[in-house]
């Protein structure tokens, strides 16, 4: 092995061990609820820069990824988020990579628990719990995989493309076996009512809290079904150029 190829396998280690970084301090942030700073540390400064989540369908564009994350902040309703199992290839030019992560969250909304107690109906159809007394609320685990591609920039590594594959997901008093026919009843309706953007937007483009498009990619699981197979990560490829989106 030539001193040439020690210093690239040298770069790859280092790039990963930077990408593990970059996709923590994302959850972190997230869990804040800390959109601007997540657009200004976490995402690549390009225009083609991609989210998309379960079965809401792309949000595809820098302005249209913004208003995922910038939007207002509602006491008592937070994401919580911890990944594991990383797989992370890194491109023989050293200026791309690609991610895939398990992932354990929770999702919360105090609902009618909170001192803004939701009006928006849409919004209601997801507070998954009552008490006793019939205030609704939300205290879901979540399962997740995650896919990211990630470009090196000026600035270091930037996330390009993530795409979060919802696997299932069961309020904290019931199991998801139980609670799959009834996760499908609000499946692809979560982002639409999860927030309003606090960002304008174009009068020719959706409004602000819908994707740009049908969902690529969904799977959720159910009593009768088989996991399909794993969004798997190629093999390292040579250039972004060869790049397909997760």
């Amino acid at each position: 092995m030539d001193l040439n190829e020690v210093l690239r396998r040298m770069e790859r280690l280092e790039a990963r061990g930077e990408i593990e970084n970059l996709l923590g301090e994302y959850l972190h942030l997230r869990m804040a609820g800390d959109g601007q700073a997540i657009l200004e540390r976490i995402w690549s400064r390009r225009e083609d820069i991609r989210i998309e989540y379960g079965a809401s369908g792309p949000y595809q564009s820098r302005s249209k990824v913004a208003t995922f994350y910038q939007k207002d902040c509602l006491p008592g309703k937070f994401t919580l988020l911890q990944a594991n199992t990383p797989v992370i290839r890194v491109a023989g030019d050293g200026r791309s990579a690609r991610g895939l992560w398990m992932v354990l969250g929770t999702e919360t909304d105090a609902g009618d628990l909170g001192p803004e107690p939701p009006t928006d109906p849409n919004r209601r159809a997801l507070l998954s719990s009552q008490t006793p007394a019939g205030r609704a609320y939300t205290a879901e685990w979540t399962f997740l995989r995650l896919g990211a591609d990630f470009l090196k920039e000026e600035a270091g590594w930037r996330l390009w493309h993530l795409h979060v594959y919802e696997i299932m997901r069961a309020p904290y008093d019931q199991d998801w076996v139980q609670y799959a026919t009834r996760r499908f009843e609000t499946d692809g309706m979560r982002l639409d009512a999860l927030f309003r953007s606090n960002l304008p937007f174009g009068e020719e483009e959706p409004p602000e809290n819908l994707a740009t498009g049908a969902t690529t990619f969904h799977w959720q699981y159910t009593v009768d079904g088989l996991p399909p197979a794993l969004p798997r990560v190629p093999e390292p490829y040579q250039s972004t150029e060869d790049m397909e989106q997760f």
